[in-house]
């Protein structure tokens, strides 16, 4: 079930292509660390170091960067926070609405995974709740698939919670675009 979740939304991903950059931002234990993302590069790191845009696309194991836009995303993993931003939101007909913030890599890529958000939600702003909702989240070198996944959302932003199926930690966050 994680495979196709991860096939879903790697599909749905690229789907919105999208520009090149992104922010990110760390909190835990009551530490918080801030930086911004390289506009350009051949790498990419994660862990709330940013990752690098634009000329990796396609290279190395990077698939998509989703960067240089004003989305943006806070959420809690556990008793971690984070923050993403530079994202781009966007509907297409047919498949939903969609989120996506940060640097999205397959399984040729070394090195720490970098941050990225991605969310398919109902083309209708309201309510929504899984099966008809999916998230998923990389954050600190981690990747999170998200299930019991609920929240509303707007044409600009929302809220979700959810259950990790990875490790079972609650999630929850904002979105804005």
């Amino acid at each position: 079930m994680m495979k196709r979740i991860g096939t879903i939304l790697l599909t749905a991903t690229l789907v919105f292509a999208a520009a090149s950059c992104s922010s990110s931002s760390s909190k835990s234990s009551g530490a918080t660390t801030t930086t911004k993302a390289a506009s350009s590069g051949s790498g990419s790191s994660g862990g709330g170091s940013g990752s690098s845009c634009g000329s990796s696309d396609g290279k190395n194991g990077v698939i998509r960067s989703f960067c240089g836009g004003s989305a943006s995303s806070s959420f809690t993993i556990g008793s971690t926070s984070g923050k993403l931003s530079g994202g781009h939101c966007g509907t297409t007909a047919g498949i939903g609405f969609s989120v996506n913030i940060g640097t999205v890599v397959g399984p040729a890529f070394t090195g720490t995974k970098p941050d990225y958000v991605g969310m398919v939600l109902p083309e209708k702003a309201g309510s929504f709740a899984s099966p008809n909702a999916l998230i998923t989240l990389d954050y600190g070198g981690k990747g999170y698939v998200l299930s019991k996944v609920s929240g509303t959302r707007t044409d600009k932003g929302g809220s979700f919670t959810a259950t990790s199926v990875t490790d079972q930690a609650k999630v929850s966050g904002t979105f804005s675009c």
